[in-house]
């Protein structure tokens, strides 16, 4: 364990760079446990913001320490880890006895021997991803451990927005391969359907649209059927289908 501000600058190097972590759940589980082997603490959490800005708990070591978390979240959102994702701010709680501001969640910490908490916002620059969640045994002073939490938290931040923001940028060029696929697909029945019935783009389009939203199917599965059909109908699967794709198609409305 450390103690004060020393935290192995190995640590912090794991923690910030994330290219090896598939999910957000390997993410949080390597947080989690890297702070309950490094500090003297009873229990860590790891709390992070969905794509709707909604917090859920992804990992805790030991595995009860989740449960303090997700009560205040159930409970509509109390506690200091709330507190610290809402605010982006450090909350601390020295004395859960002397706590007054959440009642229920110190009734909650107390029955598990909990007497400290520190919560720390996980975030780059004004960027709130989450909040980490740090429970300290009687006996373990909170300021014992903030320093050493809020290195770890930062390292942790910045690793969780460059994952996040890959992840991002692959959801993106996923979106684009399949858009631009599509369109392949769709300007190739164009221009079957232009040269087997002698019309134009324009109208082999619109005559797609139509069929696609008579029959309530997406323009460019409609177009992959009246293209398979017209090209080598003899060899093309679910024929019944696309004959009747390419016959409606090809004819004036």
């Amino acid at each position: 364990m450390t103690s004060g501000n020393e935290v192995p600058a190995g640590v912090l190097v794991d923690l910030a760079d994330t290219a090896d972590i598939d999910d957000l759940q390997e993410f949080s589980r390597r947080l989690a446990r890297c702070c309950a082997r490094l500090l003297p603490i009873a229990g860590a959490a790891v709390i992070l913001k969905d794509d709707d800005g909604n917090l859920a708990v992804t990992a805790a070591a030991p595995e009860w320490a989740r449960t303090l978390p997700a009560q205040a979240i159930a409970t509509g959102g109390t506690g200091p880890v709330w507190e610290s994702g809402r605010t982006a701010t450090t909350v601390t709680v020295r004395d859960l006895h002397a706590e007054r501001r959440w009642p229920e969640f110190a009734r909650a910490a107390l029955q598990r021997g909990i007497s400290g908490v520190c919560a720390i916002p996980l975030k780059r620059g004004d960027d709130v991803l989450g909040a980490l969640a740090l429970y300290c045994h009687s006996g373990v002073a909170v300021d014992e451990i903030e320093m050493s939490s809020r290195l770890l938290a930062a390292a942790a931040g910045v690793g969780l927005w460059h994952w996040r923001d890959r992840h991002r940028l692959r959801t993106l060029t996923e979106q684009l391969t399949t858009a631009l696929r599509t369109r392949i697909v769709i300007e190739q029945a164009k221009g079957v359907l232009a040269g087997r019935h002698g019309i134009s783009l324009p109208e082999a389009f619109a005559r797609l649209r139509r069929l696609a939203r008579n029959n309530r199917l997406p323009i460019h599965e409609v177009a992959r059927g009246v293209t398979e059909f017209l090209t080598s109908p003899g060899e093309c699967r679910g024929t019944a289908r696309k004959r009747r794709f390419a016959g409606t198609a090809g004819r004036r409305s």
